[in-house]
């Protein structure tokens, strides 16, 4: 196994988490999980970051059947990362989307976890977390993009999660007219008032796109806000779910 510092120009995740013993005690998780063209194989490995006794771990004999898209991004909740990921095919070739969970107690990916509608490469595929106790999932399928749906997690854990009925399922047909980016469409969900925010941007001349707050809720509520900033064509705006301090007193 080589070292991670080896792999600059690979796509490298990274996440934060806890464990959940040993007073909370703070990790940060990198791995690769990419193609590599100097050694003409997939690099497939990952290394953790104790803060609490600043020394880095090496894992290795990881080699699973599953791979995580550049273009999904993570989150933590109650001290643990969620992914999509998909199952690894041939060159060239995508599989259906699942969920997958890295568990910073155990250190170790758990198994694949169920969700609530079938989802594939192009998909806009987004996590938000619920008062940093649920996951919520925003889905938009790429051969239908004029349907949005948002689901709130009944429960969540790195090795089971359950889901509630579809929180908020908006007809996007008379709204806008395009799918909300894969690599964007972040957003945050108001469950008391129905709401959904969804961050992206408008399209067009590329000296004309605009950062965007798009806010959706029930009977075809819909508007739109203005962030006030250019969107520069290789940066997509982004937002993450408050999260409070990991830091125990």
């Amino acid at each position: 196994m080589h070292s991670l510092n080896n792999t600059q120009n690979l796509s490298r995740p990274w996440a934060i988490g806890y464990e959940k013993k040993n007073n909370y005690s703070l990790k940060v998780l990198r791995f690769v999980d990419d193609y590599d063209p100097n050694l003409k194989r997939r690099v497939c490995e990952f290394e953790i970051f104790n803060l609490h006794s600043s020394s880095w771990k090496v894992v290795v004999d990881f080699n699973p059947d599953w791979m995580i898209q550049y273009i999904y991004r993570g989150l933590s909740l109650k001290g643990n990362t969620y992914w999509f990921a998909e199952n690894k095919l041939a060159p060239g070739k995508t599989g259906s989307v699942f969920l997958l969970c890295f568990n910073f107690t155990t250190e170790r990916f758990g198994p694949r976890l169920r969700l609530p509608f079938r989802g594939r490469y192009g998909d806009t595929l987004t996590l938000s977390s619920v008062r940093e106790e649920q996951l919520a999932i925003l889905f938009q399928e790429s051969a239908h993009a004029y349907t949005l749906k948002v689901w709130i997690s009944s429960k969540v854990g790195p090795n089971a999660v359950s889901w509630n009925q579809v929180f908020l399922s908006v007809d996007m047909r008379p709204l806008i007219s395009f799918q909300f980016h894969c690599f964007s469409g972040s957003f945050f969900v108001d469950e008391k008032n129905k709401v959904v925010v969804v961050i992206d941007t408008t399209r067009g001349h590329p000296f004309t796109i605009r950062n965007m707050a798009y806010v959706l809720g029930q009977n075809g509520y819909f508007k739109s806000v203005d962030l006030g900033d250019f969107s520069h064509m290789k940066y997509w705006p982004l937002v993450c779910s408050y999260v409070p301090s990991l830091v125990k007193f």
